[in-house]
């Protein structure tokens, strides 16, 4: 398994202390140092392991472990002491892949003052020290003071300290340096949601040694368990109102608001004979709140099997982003069941769907925001990928631009496939899960290893004559109309007659599985179904015409059915000699789409971004795996060659030149011609892979290299052409290049939903096996009376 890497900045030799007027806190002095750690195999024990051996820390010094809650606002901190912590800790900041963890020792959180810095001369060579450091802000960054990044000590106190400054070895900023309007200034962690790089931007190489500044106080708050004892102190009313909120469902009860004031609330317990009571306020300094009195224990019975009110959808956000993060979509039921398990809450299906909307949106961000960047994700992907083609279609209703459309056709895919693969495309839809529904199309092929290809990709409202021929269009302007082209479809809602429109000249086939699944409902039968797909597989017409005939006699509606003339091309006897591609399916595009199927219910600018970087990542693989063959041809075509050449014992040539021969085997005879790397068996012909009757004739010549005959697409030099050039990388939304095209695109109108419940599970086919679950009583009677049937019939015999 690949290693997840986490990137731990830790800060230590400092403390927080309260700005003059102010109750923000400043960490002041201490140094930093950062390592990565590998989160699945990391826990508090190493953390605390490897901080005692970065610092030197002396077995009776006592430490504290801090972190800042990140979607917890205003910001508050929580002390890292336990396992499952840290993997909180982890999860919140999964998207960053780096976070601050600030560490203070009991020895060295000291007043300092004036006197302990010593005189003003001492503070100016402190000053003239320091180098700029960056102050970053959701909105604007500011440039204040850094202190020198050579810096070493591990304990600051009064001796150390003027250690430092005789040194010239500056390690800490003091506020009295800072402006009014800086004092002010409030400092964040923040990055970007789908970025994994820093935000701390310096002209220094070397970023480790930031000094950070937040406000209020620092209190111990446990979000997994709150403590509610008298006394305990929270840096705000809506801290206290979560912790609340958490303690109430872990001790499986409701609350009644009694007063609720900005500055004071009272809450009791909901069942009036529990005498559970609880009264906080507001501190002094207009911020903090602090539990003044609490009357326990509760006597009352638990309600979480009733659907605790406190678990509001809230709540349930916050308890079900982190499995959302690292699992994809999961069910409402399944969050359901899980809640249960972990919280012992019975909770209504909708409250926890609401939730589920409110975590996703967090995640993937507002479904309606995604269109308004479709213009800058259009222009971002031509500036990064140059010859591309990117088109975006909209609907212009009463002077307002509804989304209608997307095409993407990277250079690097259109360039690959026409030099490195062969001219045979797939075609198909799939649906997609998110609010504005609509489905996405998509252009497939096969390299030469057999591997999926994406050539292009796109999104339409439906699947429709007018969006295929739309989608058509655009994919013929990125990649023209290759020699002997093939088109295979699943015979999708107007594809027949986009293709007709726009690729006359190419050849059609139909996939197979599609066209025997509607076959078999007129016309059933293990047969039947033996003979449709022996003449599918036939690669001469003498084979295919034979089997048709034999379907005649037993059915003349089954081979009327077979030879009408809207069916098109599905026999490989009917398949042309240009495109190497033996193929009688469209799997290749049912790959694509389940190789797509986690980002399907995403937003849609982030649906088609996650397609783009998982091509480029494929890509990338390919590209580094192809480096280390060794060989001429593919491993595939190498393993086939290699087992055909095996098995040549019973096959006899009979040579007419040095080109031509025939080949006997037990069930016929076949004409082979190394020249025109042709059979009458047409297997060459059709897949570019030389058949075992001419693999027996060229194993009977002395020196011949069976390899020299397969056709070039299956080349490990072909195979490297078509992976050859990259896929620009993109940055984050928030760097991408505003586009001022004068108007707003909004979401697509939605079409009217078809009435009834909407199906979660995939309608099976025809020909697929359905499981069906037998009640356990009426198992136990069917079991009981084959037992009957089997006696009867021993004691007849």
């Amino acid at each position: 398994m690949e290693q997840q890497l986490f990137k731990l900045k830790v800060k230590f030799g400092g403390y927080f202390k309260k700005v003059k007027n102010s109750t923000r806190l400043k960490y002041y002095f201490g140094r930093q140092k950062s390592w990565l750690v590998d989160v699945d195999c990391y826990c508090y024990k190493d953390l605390y392991d490897d901080i005692v051996h970065t610092f030197n820390l002396k077995l009776e010094e006592t430490i504290k472990i801090w972190s800042v809650i990140r979607h917890l606002m205003p910001k508050s901190y929580m002390i890292l002491d336990t396992d499952q912590k840290l993997m909180s800790l982890f999860e919140e900041y999964k998207d960053l892949k780096e976070c601050f963890i600030f560490v203070t020792k009991e020895t060295n959180i000291i007043q300092l003052s004036q006197s302990i810095l010593g005189s003003q001369d001492q503070i100016e060579t402190c000053r003239s020290t320091a180098t700029a450091i960056e102050e970053i802000r959701e909105d604007e960054v500011r440039e204040n003071q850094r202190y020198n990044e050579n810096e070493h000590l591990a304990t600051i106190g009064i001796d150390t300290l003027a250690t430092a400054i005789e040194n010239n070895d500056f390690v800490g900023v003091n506020d009295e340096t800072l402006s009014q309007e800086e004092q002010e200034t409030d400092t964040e962690i923040y990055g970007s949601e789908s970025s994994y790089h820093s935000i701390y931007n310096s002209d220094s190489d070397d970023d480790d040694e930031n000094i950070i500044e937040y406000e209020g106080e620092t209190y111990e708050m446990d979000i997994v368990d709150p403590n509610m004892a008298v006394g305990t102190k929270y840096t705000s009313r809506e801290q206290f109102k979560v912790a609340l909120s958490q303690y109430a469902i872990l001790n499986e009860f409701a609350v009644r608001v009694l007063k609720s004031e900005p500055g004071r609330m009272t809450v009791s317990c909901k069942d009036e004979a529990c005498n559970w009571r609880l009264h906080a306020s507001l501190l002094c300094d207009g911020h903090t709140f602090q539990v003044k009195k609490l009357k326990e224990p509760h006597t009352c019975s638990s309600i979480n099997k009733c659907g605790n009110k406190m678990a509001t959808q809230f709540w349930i956000y916050d308890r079900i982003i982190g499995w959302l993060r690292k699992e994809g979509d999961l069910s409402p039921i399944e969050l359901k069941r899980r809640l249960l398990q972990f919280y012992h809450l019975e909770l209504p299906y909708h409250r926890v769907w609401r939730g589920k909307e409110l975590a996703m949106s967090m995640i993937h961000g507002n479904w309606a925001d995604s269109f308004e960047r479709m213009e800058d994700f259009k222009e971002e992907l031509l500036r990064r990928n140059p010859g591309s083609v990117v088109k975006l279609k909209l609907d212009v209703v009463d002077d307002k631009h509804y989304f209608h459309r997307f095409f993407i056709c990277l250079q690097a895919c259109s360039t690959g496939f026409l030099a490195g693969c062969r001219p045979f495309i797939g075609l198909d839809g799939c649906h997609l899960k998110g609010k504005f529904r609509g489905v996405m199309m998509a252009a497939t092929s096969l390299d030469g290893n057999n591997g999926l290809f994406p050539v292009a990709f796109g999104i339409a409202e439906s699947e429709n004559s007018d969006s295929w021929t739309w989608f058509l269009e655009a994919l013929k302007e990125s990649i023209q109309t290759p020699e002997g082209l093939v088109l295979v479809s699943d015979r999708q809602k107007g594809l027949e007659e986009a293709v007709q429109h726009i690729y006359p000249q190419a050849e059609h086939r139909k996939c197979m599985r599609h066209l025997y699944k509607n076959f078999q409902t007129k016309f059933p039968g293990d047969w039947l179904k033996i003979k449709v797909w022996g003449a599918a597989r036939a690669y001469t017409k003498v084979q295919h015409d034979d089997i048709i005939n034999q379907i005649k006699e037993a059915s003349l509606e089954a081979f009327k059915y077979l030879n009408a003339e809207n069916i098109g091309l599905w026999s490989r006897s009917q398949f042309g000699i240009t495109a190497k591609c033996s193929y009688i399916t469209n799997n290749l595009s049912e790959s694509f789409n389940a190789w797509i199927s986690e980002a399907r219910h995403r937003p849609v600018l982030d649906l088609l971004d996650v397609v783009r970087q998982k091509i480029m990542v494929k890509m990338e693989a390919r590209r580094r795996m192809a480096a280390r063959w060794k060989g001429n041809l593919v491993p595939v075509v190498m393993k086939y060659v290699r087992d055909i050449s095996l098995k040549l014992g019973d096959y006899n040539v009979y040579r007419t030149s040095d080109y031509r021969a025939e080949v006997i085997e037990t069930n016929g005879r076949h004409e082979v011609i190394l020249n025109e790397q042709r059979c009458s068996c047409r297997l060459w012909e059709v897949s570019g892979i030389p058949c075992v009757h001419a693999a027996a004739f060229i194993c009977s010549m002395r020196g011949a290299n069976l390899e020299n005959y397969v056709s070039e697409y299956f080349t490990v030099a072909k195979y490297k052409t078509a992976y050859a050039l990259e896929i620009g990388p993109l940055p984050d939304k928030v760097q991408w290049i505003k586009v001022d095209i004068g108007y707003k695109v909004l979401p697509p109108k939605l079409s009217l939903r078809p009435p009834g419940r909407p199906k979660k599970k995939r309608i099976r086919g025809t020909d697929e096996n359905t499981s069906k679950k037998m009640h356990k009583c009426l198992r136990e009677m069917v079991q009981e009376e084959e037992c009957h049937v089997q006696e009867a019939h021993m004691q007849c015999s």
